[in-house]
């Protein structure tokens, strides 16, 4: 069909346009496809060419979307893009997951799952998300400050995992999996960054066969350092919320046969820098006719990554971990394993949580501190290769001997009636508090555990 204008020229009506238009997209769509089959491998097929997820929640190895939980698996690679540096890092990747860090970064993560977590914050409560590295139980924050490098996989099950994670495991559990070495080629990587607040960090890791397809070693190392972004009004006192982390850890990996695999974790982690600050609101103007030399740096409200840390304060968190794991192949349909663990933890901090610029007594901050040894036994066997039904049991021990120490001064021995307000021109009374807590505690756990399932129909 064509319209013939005053000129005679014929033009292509609407629809001639539109069907061009159309032939023209198809033929776009068909050359596209035809050269990305042709680019693609020989034999491989398109509707498998998604990587398989593997992972270990239940205790065996299994693809992530057979096994009938809620879980969120993270691979090496996520996380590496993802630029995750801390255990708390992971709570952007996994829905319904949060993380409250009270004392600061990499000290004592408190991680909630589907509203499920804990308001007590004391250095020797076990959070209701139970966390794991390499299969071992981490139950207090002395041992969580975790430096996520050179790791496998993050594997995070939402809801209670109480038959194979233990008690402490009503809102969930999160496994960190560290990589092991290669029996077949060595390996390695080096990578450095940068950013603002003078930040630098770097993280590196290599290993290979010691003899090939019988023993291989690996080691990984990382060191990150950046300054505070809170900045005290007080002149001279260091910003907080600074970072000084380094780490390192060896992996010996033997399978002498077909049956036996031996594995040996060795790894350490100090964390030093500032800890978070207080951040005072809504401050009575009238601080400034005190006869304390700062008062007049804190007029009212201050700005918002501002606070009033009148005194050096810093944190020391170390972290000594040894975990020895066996798999012992008895058939073709049933392994046994053991996991042994142990962790020594450390934790001090000195804090100013008044977030006040006034000197009310400069030599006592507010201290925290924990100790803890903790030894942990797993054995448990576990079927394979079965067909629908799959089962798994075990036994479990622990042991865990803590310190802890608590020192909170907030304006203790001072009469605070410049700063309360008056009752028919009668100051109030106002005086401050002192709290000292130190403990001891030991805990024994024991533990049998049996799991089975049916597969129904293939997933």
């Amino acid at each position: 069909m064509a319209i013939r204008h005053k000129g005679g020229t014929a033009m292509p009506s609407r629809t001639d346009r539109s069907t061009c238009s159309r032939l023209r997209e198809l033929s776009w769509i068909l050359t596209g496809g035809a050269a990305l089959l042709g680019a693609w491998p020989q034999g491989v097929r398109a509707d498998t060419a998604l990587e398989e997820v593997v992972v270990t929640a239940e205790r065996r190895s299994e693809k992530a979307q057979d096994i009938p939980l809620a879980i969120t698996a993270v691979s090496a690679a996520d996380l590496e893009s993802r630029g995750v540096r801390q255990a708390g890092d992971i709570t952007a990747d996994v829905p319904n997951m949060l993380l409250n860090s009270p004392y600061g970064p990499e000290a004592q993560p408190t991680f909630t799952l589907r509203g499920v977590t804990t308001q007590d914050f004391s250095e020797n409560q076990s959070s209701p998300v139970a966390m794991y590295v390499d299969e071992v139980y981490k139950s207090v924050g002395a041992v969580q400050a975790l430096q996520t490098y050179d790791l496998d996989r993050v594997e995070v099950l939402r809801g209670p995992q109480g038959t194979l994670y233990g008690k402490n495991a009503t809102g969930g559990a999160i496994s960190f999996y560290t990589k092991n070495p290669s029996l077949t080629a060595y390996d390695g990587y080096l990578t450095a960054g940068a950013g603002n607040y003078s930040a630098y960090s770097v993280e590196g890791a290599v290993g290979g066969p010691v003899i090939d397809n019988e023993i291989g070693w690996r080691a990984a190392v990382m060191y990150e350092k950046r300054d505070g972004w809170v900045r005290s009004v007080v002149p001279g006192v260091e910003p907080l919320n600074g970072v000084d982390a380094a780490a390192g850890r060896f992996t010996l990996l033997a399978k002498p046969n077909d049956n036996l695999t031996a594995q040996l974790k060795l790894s350490v982690s100090r964390s030093g820098g500032t800890p978070y600050g207080a951040h005072a609101i809504n401050n009575d103007p009238s601080l400034t006719g005190s006869s304390d030399p700062n008062a007049s740096l804190f007029t009212g409200n201050i700005g918002w990554f501002d606070n009033g840390a009148k005194f050096a304060v810093h944190k020391d968190i170390r972290s000594d971990n040894a975990t020895l794991k066996l798999d012992w192949q008895l058939s073709p349909h049933a392994t046994l394993t053991s996991v042994t663990g142990y962790d020594y933890g450390w934790w001090y901090e000195k804090s100013d949580d008044g977030g006040l610029p006034i000197f009310f007594r400069l030599d006592d901050p507010n201290t925290y501190f924990s100790s803890v040894n903790a030894f942990s036994q797993e054995i448990r066997i576990a079927s394979h290769d079965t067909g629908a039904f799959g089962w798994l049991g075990g036994l479990y021990y622990a042991r865990e001997s803590m310190h802890a120490t608590v020192q909170f001064h907030f304006f203790d021995g001072y009469n605070l009636n410049f700063w309360a307000p008056t009752n028919a021109g009668v100051p109030t009374q106002l005086y401050g508090f002192d709290e000292y807590n130190n403990f001891d505690q030991l805990k024994d756990s024991r533990a049998v555990f049996f799991n089975a399932t049916y597969t129904v129909a293939p997933a």
